[in-house]
């Protein structure tokens, strides 16, 4: 009975740690949110010092000011967040802006560091 005793040990401290993680991962995204919110009303009225109007990839991006992403671009309802680091992916799988409801899909910069950094 004493190994079932430290797995039910071993399995608390597990789950205290992950509770942790998720507090520190919640708190992330409700710092990046706001900022993420802006950006795209930015990208969306063609302004702000992170706007690149048209290339050959997008009608327009955004670089961004959020850890971990290196710009955001839409398309359609379609949020698409290029990411650096795992950082980048604190962000619900939704976002409402003016009355839309954007989807977000993330796409790897080939910059992209696995390291955490949160």
């Amino acid at each position: 009975m004493k190994n079932l005793e430290t797995v039910k040990q071993l399995t608390e401290k597990r789950n205290e740690i992950e509770a942790e993680i998720f507090k520190l991962e919640k708190k992330l995204k409700d710092e990046n949110l706001p900022i993420l919110y802006k950006e795209i009303c930015n990208l969306l009225d063609g302004c702000g010092k992170g706007y690149v109007s048209g290339d050959y990839y997008a009608q327009s991006r955004y670089y961004s000011d959020i850890p971990g992403v290196k710009n955001i671009r839409l398309s359609g309802d379609r949020l698409h967040i290029k990411v650096t680091s795992p950082a980048g992916y604190m962000f619900p799988e939704q976002i409402t802006v003016r009355e839309k409801d954007l989807s977000i899909d993330f796409w790897v910069s080939r910059n992209f560091d696995d390291e955490l950094d949160y």
